[in-house]
């Protein structure tokens, strides 16, 4: 059995999510790693029973030679600087979307990266969604015939309560931007993924509560910039034309995070807040089928073995975390990347170079703003 020790940068929201799947690995999805979290970097100091030890220095894990992997998940204005220390460092890196609150610094990090030779990974978790993987082997197969559009939309009520207090995600001083970037790099990713690389891009953007309080004491009220919904209209290298919409100001019971594909010979539903299977309209047969889909390609193989089995399904967000996550530690065994499906931070950079391109569009009234436009200039 390889033991894998880990030191854990922040243990908010996200943290605490990556803690639990590292730790329920041994028993969920057996196959002969097991992730030892040795530190975590937190600003208490106080004992954590997950840990062995707990810094409140970020330093104290790059010296510590027994980590052997870096789990960054702070928020976003420090992921630069972090991840650069532990590419430096030489050991193996997994750091949180957005990789940086900028493109140009998103590009550093994915080349250095890739010049030190490090195995690294970004937390672009849908990837691993089985019916992620099933839906892509589908497209290859040419079952719905020649794609023609797409609709995908993220959208929640996150802060649709005007009384939420602001915090870092709020902030663009902190934040590497808001609705967009925050939950659309996820399905920007999964466009380019499932469909092809993104050409071109039209976007609007909106902040429907200008102020919010600045604590739990609602006393005082700032500015806010970051958005809150956004419209935007995409064109695929290979033509294919869809749409991503997020919003965090969406109200209803049950948020909506879902795409569908249409082409020549058929229709596709994939629900991204459900363990179900795919929906699939085959035209030539005049049927609707859901239900389970034998994997084909290599890749949906994979992800079969190191997705928590069914019996341990810990729910849609927690699985996917933990695919994603036990895919990087059997890189990190192997000593290299063992599937070019793996979100690298170069592919990281590439999605969130998509919401750059959306930001860049909102930001001149919706111009239609060409991915060479952002590749070229960093």
């Amino acid at each position: 059995m390889r033991s894998i020790h880990i030191g854990l940068c922040g243990l908010g929201f996200i943290g605490k999510t990556h803690a639990i799947c590292y730790r329920a690995m041994e028993m969920t999805t057996p196959v002969g790693i097991t992730p030892v979290l040795d530190r975590l970097c937190s600003r208490s100091e106080a004992e954590h029973p997950y840990f062995k030890k707990v810094a409140a220095d970020f330093e104290e894990i790059i010296q510590d030679k027994s980590i052997e992997l870096i789990d960054i998940c702070t928020p976003d204005f420090l992921h630069y600087s972090q991840a650069k220390a532990v590419i430096e460092s030489g050991k193996s890196l997994y750091l949180e979307k957005p990789i940086a609150q900028t493109i140009k610094q998103a590009r550093q990090l994915a080349t250095a990266a890739e010049q030190a030779g490090i195995i690294n990974q970004t937390a672009l978790v849908m990837r691993f969604q089985p019916k992620i993987a099933a839906a892509r082997d589908v497209l290859n197969n040419g079952d719905l015939g020649e794609i023609i559009h797409f609709k995908a939309r993220i959208l929640n009520n996150s802060y649709l309560n005007p009384n939420r207090p602001v915090n870092w995600r709020l902030q663009s001083s902190l934040a590497a931007g808001g609705s967009l970037m925050d939950t659309g790099v996820h399905v920007a990713d999964l466009i380019r993924f499932l469909l092809g690389e993104v050409q071109e891009v039209s976007c609007r953007t909106s902040v429907h509560f200008k102020e919010r309080f600045t604590d739990e004491s609602k006393t005082e009220k700032v500015q806010m910039d970051n958005d809150e919904w956004s419209f935007m209209q995409i064109t695929l290298s290979n033509g294919i034309t869809g749409e991503l919409e997020t919003s965090r100001i969406a109200a209803g019971v049950v948020p909506r995070n879902d795409i569908e594909i249409f082409g020549t010979n058929g229709f596709m539903y994939i629900d991204l807040l459900s363990t179900g299977y795919l929906r699939i309209y085959r035209y030539d047969l005049g049927k609707e089928f859901t239900g389970p889909i034998a994997p084909s390609s290599e890749w949906a193989k994979h992800l079969n073995r190191i997705h928590p089995l069914p019996m341990f399904d810990m729910g849609i967000m927690l699985d996917e975390h933990s695919a994603c996550a036990m895919n990087l530690l059997c890189n990190i065994e192997a000593g290299k990347i063992l599937y070019p499906e793996t979100p690298t931070l170069w592919e990281g950079y590439m999605s969130q170079t998509v919401i750059e391109m959306g930001y860049r569009s909102a930001r001149e009234s919706g111009r239609k703003v060409t991915a060479n436009e952002v590749l070229m200039e960093n």
